[in-house]
Protein backbone atom coordinates (compact mmCIF):
# COMPACT_ATOMS: atom_id res chain seq x y z
CA UNK A 1 0.00 0.00 0.00
CA UNK A 2 2.80 2.46 0.85
CA UNK A 3 4.43 1.83 -2.54
CA UNK A 4 1.18 2.49 -4.41
CA UNK A 5 0.55 5.70 -2.48
CA UNK A 6 4.13 6.93 -3.03
CA UNK A 7 3.95 6.15 -6.76
CA UNK A 8 0.61 7.97 -7.12
CA UNK A 9 2.29 11.17 -5.86
CA UNK A 10 5.36 10.94 -8.10
CA UNK A 11 6.05 11.33 -11.85
CA UNK A 12 9.09 9.03 -11.99
CA UNK A 13 9.25 5.44 -10.81
CA UNK A 14 9.72 5.14 -7.06
CA UNK A 15 11.43 2.09 -5.59
CA UNK A 16 12.72 -0.94 -7.46
CA UNK A 17 12.96 -0.16 -11.16
CA UNK A 18 13.85 -3.62 -12.47
CA UNK A 19 12.50 -7.16 -12.38
CA UNK A 20 14.09 -8.42 -9.15
CA UNK A 21 13.54 -12.10 -10.00
CA UNK A 22 15.35 -11.95 -13.36
CA UNK A 23 17.55 -8.90 -12.69
CA UNK A 24 16.48 -7.12 -15.87
CA UNK A 25 14.37 -4.34 -17.29
CA UNK A 26 14.00 -6.10 -20.63
CA UNK A 27 13.31 -9.84 -20.35
CA UNK A 28 15.19 -12.28 -22.59
CA UNK A 29 13.52 -14.75 -24.94
CA UNK A 30 13.94 -17.41 -22.26
CA UNK A 31 16.07 -18.38 -19.27
CA UNK A 32 18.07 -21.47 -18.33
CA UNK A 33 19.13 -22.81 -14.97
CA UNK A 34 22.87 -23.39 -14.78
CA UNK A 35 25.08 -24.92 -12.15
CA UNK A 36 23.53 -25.61 -8.74
CA UNK A 37 25.74 -25.41 -5.65
CA UNK A 38 25.15 -26.00 -1.97
CA UNK A 39 25.96 -23.33 0.64
CA UNK A 40 25.14 -24.80 4.05
CA UNK A 41 21.44 -25.62 4.14
CA UNK A 42 20.78 -23.44 1.11
CA UNK A 43 21.23 -24.13 -2.58
CA UNK A 44 22.12 -21.60 -5.26
CA UNK A 45 21.30 -21.84 -8.94
CA UNK A 46 22.60 -19.57 -11.68
CA UNK A 47 19.92 -18.25 -14.03
CA UNK A 48 21.10 -17.36 -17.56
CA UNK A 49 19.27 -15.22 -20.10
CA UNK A 50 19.05 -16.82 -23.55
CA UNK A 51 18.68 -14.57 -26.60
CA UNK A 52 18.97 -15.75 -30.22
CA UNK A 53 19.71 -19.23 -28.87
CA UNK A 54 22.80 -18.08 -26.94
CA UNK A 55 22.94 -18.05 -23.13
CA UNK A 56 24.64 -15.12 -21.42
CA UNK A 57 28.27 -15.73 -20.43
CA UNK A 58 27.61 -15.26 -16.71
CA UNK A 59 24.53 -15.80 -14.58
CA UNK A 60 22.17 -12.83 -14.70
CA UNK A 61 20.99 -13.71 -11.21
CA UNK A 62 21.60 -16.52 -8.73
CA UNK A 63 18.61 -17.81 -6.84
CA UNK A 64 19.00 -19.00 -3.29
CA UNK A 65 16.53 -21.67 -2.15
CA UNK A 66 16.01 -23.78 0.93
CA UNK A 67 14.07 -27.01 1.44
CA UNK A 68 11.55 -26.69 4.25
CA UNK A 69 9.18 -29.56 5.04
CA UNK A 70 9.77 -31.07 1.57
CA UNK A 71 8.98 -27.76 -0.18
CA UNK A 72 11.51 -25.60 -1.95
CA UNK A 73 11.30 -21.89 -1.10
CA UNK A 74 13.13 -18.92 -2.55
CA UNK A 75 14.98 -17.03 0.17
CA UNK A 76 17.00 -14.53 -1.87
CA UNK A 77 18.12 -13.42 -5.32
CA UNK A 78 21.83 -12.61 -5.67
CA UNK A 79 23.02 -10.17 -8.34
CA UNK A 80 26.38 -10.09 -10.17
CA UNK A 81 27.26 -6.68 -8.69
CA UNK A 82 27.27 -8.16 -5.17
CA UNK A 83 23.86 -6.86 -4.11
CA UNK A 84 20.86 -9.02 -3.29
CA UNK A 85 17.10 -8.59 -3.12
CA UNK A 86 16.74 -9.01 0.65
CA UNK A 87 19.21 -6.18 1.35
CA UNK A 88 17.62 -3.94 -1.28
CA UNK A 89 14.19 -4.43 0.29
CA UNK A 90 15.58 -3.53 3.74
CA UNK A 91 16.96 -0.16 2.53
CA UNK A 92 14.83 2.96 2.64
CA UNK A 93 13.68 3.82 -0.87
CA UNK A 94 14.71 7.12 -2.48
CA UNK A 95 12.47 10.13 -2.14
CA UNK A 96 10.36 11.41 -5.00
CA UNK A 97 12.24 14.14 -6.89
CA UNK A 98 9.50 14.86 -9.47
CA UNK A 99 6.11 15.22 -7.71
CA UNK A 100 3.07 14.53 -9.87
CA UNK A 101 1.18 17.77 -10.68
CA UNK A 102 -2.14 18.18 -8.89
CA UNK A 103 -5.08 16.72 -10.79
CA UNK A 104 -3.05 14.12 -12.70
Amino acid sequence: MKDSEAQARCEELVGIDFDPLLNTQDPAERYEVGRITQAGSRYRAGIYAVDSGKPSKRADVRTEVVNTNSHWKFVNFLYPDGTNLVDILKKPQPKCTQPRPAGK
